[in-house]
């Protein structure tokens, strides 16, 4: 149940850094291994550099939801199902208004 969570939250860590900041993972992972021969080790390190702040800010979340002690765990136990129905109804139409956007741009890149 803990790792379903852990991962549940890093599944919305990247949605929020790529909501947030849609050019970070292609600029310093795909650009940099486009650069040359050591852009490969740089990209790589900076693809392990990601998932490892990505586990520590998951990490980081967990302590500070600790620190409630028995209601934070009443919440949790309780809460994560409905939270996390209610968190994918919300994204929902935001995932939406993303591909539409994308779509749009595409036909006015003239790529569809």
């Amino acid at each position: 149940m803990d790792m379903d969570r852990d991962v549940l939250l890093g599944i919305w860590l990247g949605w929020f850094g790529w909501l947030s900041f849609p050019y970070l993972f292609p600029q310093s992972v795909g650009a940099t291994a486009l650069a040359g021969g050591s852009g490969l080790a740089m990209a790589s390190f900076f693809l392990l550099l990601f998932i490892f702040t990505g586990g520590f800010v998951v990490l980081m979340l967990r302590i500070v939801a600790s620190w409630g002690g028995p209601f934070s765990r009443l919440f949790g136990k309780f809460g994560g199902e409905v939270f996390a129905q209610f968190v994918g109804w919300i994204l929902t139409p935001i995932a939406l208004w993303m591909a539409l956007s994308t779509v749009i741009s595409a036909i006015e890149l003239g790529v569809l």
